[in-house]
């Protein structure tokens, strides 16, 4: 196979893998297409048949990470059965562990402009809060009633709370304003915060 057709048949993924580095090592104002198609080794205007703008990049990028995110929570809520306090032990670790990995694209996933710019990102967000949802459903009573006209119901205000702080423990970290040793700890209160019941993990 020559290098022109594996291109032609991978590329669009080629690219993003090499987005992904950039975005690790130099964050988003790194991101260049043209730059990128030098790193996969094809003409400058190559991944623009899968990405016409920079931000059609940004916008595949940021649904790569909510999807990875999403499936690391499911696999996590899976290897723990119906243990809920080692469930949202795993899952909040997993989520501290992905912004600490790439804390460059999870600030890409929730920028405005790119949650409300694409439908794409727009679905896999509501897949990434779906799945939030499911470690903390157990925990939130049903209402009694239906949510005021505009309000949060008790459900999507405990997934965006949760997903909020965790996001502070993990951009508090990645900012060296936490040990890594508090990091369990932090969990371990967050989940008696929401009522799953944590005892403080073992030291």
């Amino acid at each position: 196979m020559s290098a022109r057709a594996f291109h032609h048949g991978n590329l669009r993924a080629e690219i993003l893998a090499h987005a992904r580095v950039t975005l690790r090592e130099a964050g988003e104002e790194g991101l260049s297409l043209r730059q990128l198609a030098r790193d996969a080794g094809v003409s400058h205007a190559a991944p623009r048949r899968h990405f016409p703008e920079r931000q059609d990049l940004l916008n595949a990028l940021a649904e790569q990470g909510f999807d990875e995110l999403t499936a690391s929570i499911a696999e996590q809520l899976d290897r723990a059965g119906g243990d809920r306090v080692t469930a949202f032990r795993a899952v909040a670790r997993s989520y501290i562990d992905f912004a600490i990995r790439d804390g460059a694209l999870m600030t890409l996933m929730f920028s405005a402009k790119n949650g409300t710019a694409a439908a794409g990102v727009s679905e896999a967000a509501d897949r990434f809060f779906a799945a939030v949802g499911t470690i903390v459903a157990a925990v939130v009573p049903s209402p009694s009633a239906p949510a005021p006209s505009g309000a949060l119901s008790d459900a999507l205000r405990a997934q965006l709370l949760l997903a909020s702080t965790l996001h502070g423990i993990a951009s508090l970290l990645c900012a060296g304003r936490l040990d890594a040793s508090q990091v369990d700890e932090l969990i371990d209160g967050v989940g008696q915060l929401f009522g799953v019941g944590a005892q403080p993990a073992a030291k």
